[in-house]
C-alpha cells in the first residue's frame, strides 16, 4: 500500500469571486459545506443497506460590512435573489485547485457592536452541485 502524501491546507491565502468581482479582503472566513440525505433501509431479511444521495451544497461567508458600493455588502443587498457564478480558489489566485458553481445572493445584516469591526454572516445556496478542480501531486 502506497503512502499518500498530506498538503495541509491552511487558510491564508483564498481568492473569492462572486460574479465577476474578488471579494477575499472582506471575509475572514469562507466555508463550502455540503448538506447529505442518508436514506436507510432495513428490510426484513435483515440485509440493512445506506444509500447517499448528492449532496446540497451552501457557500457560507462570514464578512467585514463596508458601506462602498464597491463592497461585498453592497453587492448581497443590492442583489438579493440574483444568481451568480463562483468560483473559490483555496490556495490562493495562481494556483490551479478551485471550485466553482452558482450561488444566489441573499441580503445580509447591517450594524454591529461599538468600537468594533461590524460582520455579518450569509449562507448561500449552491445551484446544483459545485465542480472541484484538485491538484495534481507532484
Amino acid at each position: 500500500m502506497a503512502l499518500q502524501p498530506h498538503n495541509g491546507l491552511v487558510i491564508e491565502d483564498v481568492a473569492l469571486t462572486l460574479g465577476t468581482k474578488e471579494f477575499s479582503t472582506a471575509c475572514d472566513s469562507i466555508t463550502l459545506v455540503p448538506t447529505t440525505a442518508k436514506l436507510r433501509w432495513k428490510p426484513v431479511n435483515g440485509n440493512k443497506r445506506t444509500i447517499v444521495a448528492k449532496p446540497d451544497w451552501a457557500l457560507t461567508l462570514n464578512l467585514g460590512q463596508d458601506f462602498d458600493t464597491a463592497g461585498l455588502t453592497h453587492e448581497l443587498i443590492e442583489g438579493h435573489g440574483t444568481t451568480v457564478p463562483f468560483t473559490l480558489k483555496p490556495l490562493g489566485a495562481s494556483d490551479t485547485a478551485e471550485i466553482t458553481g452558482s450561488v444566489t445572493l441573499e441580503a445580509v445584516q447591517v450594524g454591529g457592536g461599538a468600537e468594533t469591526i461590524a460582520v455579518s454572516s450569509v449562507t448561500l445556496d449552491v445551484d446544483g452541485q459545485p465542480t472541484f478542480v484538485w491538484n495534481v501531486p507532484a
